[in-house]
């Protein structure tokens, strides 16, 4: 960059900030000399000038106030201004200054905003300074960060469901108040309904059977803990104190307990959840995922669960007393707020601190957590490290954020600054972190193409990420294969926009006959449509015959192919690869088909409606359909330029080719939809000039008898 553009945008900059810039001739070597570390007393007094310190900061280039956290823990981010890779650390820095009092965190973020990225790289930086992390998902985003550190990917999967056993106690274990605060949340969530009131005399009822029942434990060691021996206990056993006197009937409904417990009991509806024979050993597992989303809808399971879960971390977490735990929540505290549950998170959330533990607490639904004074106890009161994302869907509620998290405005400018002004060229976003009520800053989170590949979130790229983990036998080696192939065919940008936008297979629909005329047309259509399916599926299984035999017979190993050859067939090979990515992920195709089936419908509607309502004669309707019949036939052409594409996969066509052909159709088709809508419209305002016309009439001809 020449000089002379250096000073002119510097001076831009300056005049931005409401400064008169000046440029220095004379002095400028002597200047220079100064900002050598050491000079500083060499810079001329004639040139300084007293300014507070909010306006001088602003003057500060490049390097800022950033800076890299002592040690080796902390998360990975960058400076804000200039990129730069620093390490922060959240956890232990700010304790030991006395900035949080807890570890604790809440991530706030709108639909979209990033959070399953951005938590993927806080978990893995954890994990790489040697955490333990536990996460309990819906939506399978840490799945194939899972499987990249060889840790257990649990799923609630049909035939194969979660089973826990919450009532064992594990080798070192005792029943403890961690123990009996969980089972008594858990008892609670089973019995009780979240609008249920739940009674001071019900909670001690409920406690003093646990303690009984693992006093019991101790005298018969035949007994077996899990639900249903703690079933029979209270069916056989607590029933004498209920019955005595010991426990009022009015204060601990134990008949109404039992039968609403009964699903859980042997023989019932969910009599394998509770009743494992073996608990899961998590313990030195230093990477676990509890994926939730087949049952987040179901309102008995989901809740229940998320608890046992909870509990199973809980114990790891007094077991791993020299080990710094983080347990991630994302989406899955909704069942954690109902009033069973609240206590026991309230209880989680203090103790997790005198535990070296960490709670990460996720969420894009901020109305949820706003208007839940549970949540406001447990969680937010007890999290001093808050973590926000683009805030651009969440600007009607921020108000209330800013309340829940008593956010400054200085803050808030910062957070509503979020994603603005990016550098050009660089794929990054950014995060907002605050430790503490006041110590806050915005920081860069840019990742490289393979970690983008691991963290990402998008179904269909993980669709073609996992292919490539299956071929190449590991996750790192599949996704270094991934990365290196699209680098090398210069196409990383288009693949990834090619796979955001993939669409589903376009199905032939059924579409009624209009008419003799217009009918032809319709099946004509219909038959493109199948045609190109026909095609695409064709050369999918060609792709997968010539992948298999590629695989089998391996370029590198037949020595009697001259180069020529090798890159032919290789260069075919390519090509029948980008088959499905090229004609199903080009988003216009998807468009181009929906707006094909909107032709065909306007088509058939526009005819029902003009043949129906009597203001045209028989030869107008019958032009009418003639000229809908033509409609029909230059949209067609339409699905023509869509099959050259397809057939051009046997010639050597470019991509840049194929997607000029599909635009030259979309943009065809798009102007016979114009044309469609325009003629209904003049149809339509003729037919209720007409309609006025005859009303008048009729009226006068009421008026004068005629």
């Amino acid at each position: 960059m020449a000089g002379s553009e250096i000073h002119n945008r510097v001076s831009a900059a300056l005049s931005k900030m409401g400064a008169t810039p000046r440029i220095e001739i004379v002095g400028a070597p002597q200047i220079w000399a100064a900002g050598i570390p050491g000079n500083a007393g060499d810079f001329p007094v004639n040139e300084a000038f007293d300014v507070f310190a909010d306006q001088a900061a602003c003057f500060i280039q490049w390097e800022g106030n950033y800076r890299s956290s002592p040690g080796t823990a902390g998360l990975r981010l960058g400076d804000r201004v200039s990129g730069r890779p620093i390490q922060v650390d959240i956890d232990h820095e700010p304790r030991r200054k006395g900035l949080i009092g807890n570890y604790n965190a809440v991530v706030v973020s709108g639909s979209g905003g990033g959070k399953s990225f951005t938590l993927n790289a806080l978990f893995n930086c954890y994990y790489s300074g040697g955490s333990h992390v536990l996460i309990i998902d819906v939506g399978h985003s840490y799945e194939l960060q899972c499987l990249m550190h060889g840790g257990k990917y649990f799923t609630f999967e049909e035939g194969k469901p979660l089973v826990f056993n919450p009532f064992m106690l594990g080798a070192g274990e005792s029943f403890d108040i961690e123990k009996k605060e969980a089972l008594k949340a858990l008892l609670l969530a089973l019995w009780k309904r979240p609008e249920e009131e739940q009674r001071r005399a019900e909670y001690v009822a409920l406690a003093r059977s646990l303690q009984l029942y693992f006093y019991r434990l101790q005298e018969g060691p035949a007994i077996f803990p899990c639900f249903d021996s703690y079933y029979e206990f209270l069916l056989n056993d607590f029933s004498l104190l209920v019955r005595n006197g010991q426990i009022k009937e009015k204060d601990f409904d134990l008949s109404n307990f039992l039968f609403v417990l009964s699903p859980y009991y042997k023989g019932g509806e969910f009599d394998y959840l509770l009743n494992a024979r073996e608990n899961y050993h998590l313990l030195q597992e230093r990477f676990i995922v509890f994926e939730l989303d087949a049952i987040r809808d179901n309102p008995i399971l989901y809740p229940i669960v998320t608890l046992v879960i909870m509990e199973l971390a809980t114990s790891k977490m007094r077991k791993l007393k020299d080990v710094f735990k983080v347990f991630g929540i994302e989406e899955a505290w909704k069942p954690i707020a109902e009033k069973g549950m609240g206590g026991f998170m309230l209880f989680l959330e203090k103790t997790a601190r005198k535990f070296y533990t960490k709670i990460i607490v996720c969420t894009q639904e901020i109305e949820d957590m706003t208007s839940s004074e549970i949540l406001k106890n447990s969680i937010v009161n007890n999290s001093d490290t808050v973590i926000l994302l683009d805030q651009s869907k969440l600007m009607n509620n921020f108000d209330d954020i800013q309340r829940l998290f008593g956010i400054t405005e200085k803050q808030k400018a910062e957070v509503l600054s979020l994603n603005r002004g990016r550098e050009a060229g660089r794929h990054y976003k950014d995060v907002w972190i605050r430790l503490g009520p006041s110590h806050s800053k915005v920081y860069r989170l840019e990742v490289s193409d393979e970690e983008y590949c691991i963290y990402t979130s998008e179904k269909k790229e993980k669709v073609v990420i996992k292919e490539y983990i299956r071929r190449y036998g590991s996750v790192k080696a599949g996704v270094r294969a991934f990365v290196q192939e699209a680098r090398e065919k210069g196409g990383w940008l288009f693949l990834l926009i090619v796979l955001f936008f993939l669409p589903g297979m376009v199905r032939g629909q059924d579409i009624p006959i209009i008419g003799v005329g217009v009918s032809k047309v319709v099946r004509a259509l219909d038959l493109q449509v199948q045609r190109i399916q026909t095609q695409t599926i064709w050369l999918e299984e060609a792709q997968k015959v010539i992948e298999n035999a590629m695989s089998q017979l391996r370029l590198d190993d037949i020595r009697d192919w001259v180069t020529r050859q090798r890159d032919l067939y290789q260069a075919y090979f390519q090509e029948l690869w980008q088959v499905k990515s090229v004609i199903d992920g080009y988003h216009r195709v998807a468009e181009l088909v929906k707006r094909e089936e909107q032709i065909v419908t306007q088509c058939r509607e526009g005819l029902q409606k003009f043949s129906g309502d009597g203001s045209f004669s028989p030869e107008e309707l019958a032009g009418m359909e003639k000229t809908y019949a033509g409609i029909m036939k230059e949209a067609a052409i339409g699905l023509d330029l869509l099959m050259m594409v397809v057939k051009s996969f046997s010639t050597q066509m470019s991509d840049q080719g194929r997607l000029s052909l599909i635009d030259r159709a979309a943009d065809r088709v798009e102007q016979v939809w114009l044309d469609l809508s325009g003629y209904n419209s003049r149809n339509a305002l003729l037919s209720q000039q007409r309609l006025a016309e005859r009303e008048h009439i009729n009226f006068l001809k009421k008026i004068y008898g005629l």
